[in-house]
């Protein structure tokens, strides 16, 4: 799954930095994370040849979309015992989006889904998934 470039949208700006090991990518994240708390905004981790995972950082939960190819099918977390809740928002590629109160998951979820994905390609089966 490696080398992966990580971009991520810091207030206007599309940052973007090369990530060479699931470590780094942790890091990273969390260091956008504790920054972003007045921008949410999400995490991509791309390799380049369609495989992606995009987590939303700055807010006490988070969201994760994924996909192992550029063609469907593509993922968003479902939480389980999801409701209709509060739409999250999160600043992804420069734009702020909405995602539904249902695709929100717990912060410490998501980073284990997101480590999961990195070092496996795979969804974590301990987090709910829709396939979209």
């Amino acid at each position: 799954m490696f080398p992966l470039t990580a971009r991520w949208t810091e207030r206007e700006e599309v940052r973007e930095q090369n990530v060479d090991e699931v470590a780094d990518a942790l890091s990273l994240f969390k260091e956008v994370d504790a920054t972003s708390k007045d921008h949410p905004t999400m995490v991509e981790f791309e390799n380049g040849h369609g495989a992606s995972i995009a987590i939303g950082a700055g807010r006490d939960v988070t969201v994760i979309t994924a996909q192992h190819s550029l063609d469907p099918p593509y993922f968003t977390t479902r939480a389980k015992g999801a409701t209709d809740g509060a739409d999250a928002w999160f600043t992804y590629a420069g734009e702020n989006t909405p995602y539904p109160g249902h695709s929100v998951v717990p912060k410490s979820d998501g980073i284990r889904a997101l480590e999961h994905f990195l070092r496996t390609g795979e969804l974590d089966p301990h987090v709910g998934w829709e396939r979209l």
